[in-house]
């Protein structure tokens, strides 16, 4: 069987490699590429099914016992009789003495004790058929070895006979390839055109590279490729706001199509402030839920300020004016939340950073109005001049007293004279 597989090989191995050197050479139709192809197919068919028939005829006790007696004429023709007598020795009711076949097979392993059974099939035909295919595999290197750098674009046709016979004679080579931009940002495409492997160097082109695009939800359109430093063309597509495709086509090639993601930077999409007023000032706590961060409120108010992201957010802080910073804390789903205590006018901005490590660049910037509780305005009233007192010593006092969040209490103080 090993013989027979290396017979397969020599006929298949050479076969094959002497249509990649001749493809290499003569660049070859695609349809001699078929037909060479399935020639080799029918010869490695054919040779395979040798190998099976051998092998099954292989396992006929008969031919095996010929074959040993063949290589050992001292046998005579003992064995290859038992092997036959063997196969009928459950036939003795019709005629077959099953005595006489012991006997015959007894005989026959007692003349052939001494034989090596292992080696005694031959291997004269392996070594042939091995030396045959060691020579079809130099033979074959050889010819692989002509082509130089022909020979990689030779077994691309061969892995793809029914392509087209034309071969890219350049390679287009795009940065930045696959990208991911920020939206608003500019796409700058940057193409080279080089001799593809094994190909003399292309001529200079007649018209710069095109810059093809694929805008989601529009037509696609070229753009012309402007000449570069280095011998490079390139192409800006500014302000990208949405995904899109793209490839370069120079002369009759075209490179691969690349995707372009686009993604946000985070911003404020909604704001909501509660406040909770100090006690003493009476006033009931409030909430504005009007997307604005202005903060207008009585100092030592407790604002709580809630944040929804316009996407998830790996963090976000308040910065004040004064370069303090106090971080958010998560307040369910996207939001985030955070409490100030109002102390002084300033100003603040929320700063964000996404998952991607973008940054919300140019933040607004809202106010802080804080609030002064003022000194309550107190008036005497009653008698609201200079008087002597009468002789019961009793003088009447009426008083006013005004005050922006009201007046818990009142008391009068006076002295007398002596």
């Amino acid at each position: 069987m090993a013989a027979g597989a290396c017979r397969a090989l020599a006929i298949v191995v050479p076969a094959l490699a002497a249509e990649v050197a001749l493809d290499a050479f003569l660049h070859l139709p695609a349809g001699v590429r078929v037909a060479w192809l399935v020639g080799v197919a029918a010869l490695g068919a054919w040779a395979a099914g040798r190998v099976v028939r051998q092998a099954l005829a292989r396992l006929d006790p008969v031919r095996i016992a010929a074959e040993i007696e063949a290589r050992h004429p001292e046998l005579g023709e003992t064995i290859e009789s038992a092997a036959e007598l063997w196969e009928k020795r459950g036939a003795a009711k019709l005629g077959y003495s099953v005595e006489l076949i012991d006997a015959l097979i007894e005989k026959a392993v007692a003349d052939s004790a001494g034989i090596d059974f292992a080696t005694a099939g031959g291997d004269a035909g392996l070594r042939r058929w091995g030396r045959l295919l060691a020579a079809a595999a130099a033979v074959s290197a050889v010819a692989l070895a002509l082509p130089g750098a022909r020979l990689g674009p030779a077994v691309g046709r061969l892995a793809r006979p029914l392509a087209s016979g034309r071969e890219a004679r350049v390679v287009i080579e795009v940065e930045p390839g696959d990208a991911t931009l920020v939206s608003g940002d500019d796409l700058v495409v940057t193409a080279r055109v080089r001799a593809a492997a094994g190909a003399e160097a292309p001529a200079p082109p007649t018209a710069a590279p095109v810059l093809q695009l694929e805008l989601e939800g529009e037509a696609p359109v070229d753009r012309p490729m402007a000449a570069a430093d280095g011998g490079a063309y390139r192409a800006t597509v500014p302000g990208v706001r949405s995904a899109l495709r793209y490839s370069v086509k120079a002369g009759r090639e075209t490179s691969r199509r690349f995707s372009v993601r686009v993604i946000d930077r985070p911003f404020v999409a909604g704001i909501r402030l509660d406040y909770e007023f100090p006690r003493y000032s009476g006033l009931v706590p409030r909430t504005v839920d009007e997307n604005s961060g202005d903060i207008t409120a009585l100092v030592g108010t407790n604002v709580t300020i809630t944040v929804t992201p316009s996407k998830p957010v790996a963090g976000a802080d308040l910065a004040f004016a004064g370069g303090v910073r106090q971080a958010f804390e998560r307040a369910g789903g996207q939001a985030l939340r955070t409490t100030l205590t109002v102390t002084e006018s300033t100003t603040y901005a929320i700063e964000m950073t996404d998952r991607d490590g973008l940054t919300n660049p140019d933040p607004a910037a809202w106010s802080i109005v804080a609030v002064r509780d003022e000194h309550p305005l107190v008036r005497i009233v009653e008698p609201g001049e200079d008087r002597v007192a009468p002789a019961d010593m009793l003088l009447p006092v009426a008083a006013s007293a005004v005050d922006d969040y009201g007046i818990g209490r009142l008391a009068l103080h006076y002295a007398v004279q002596g």
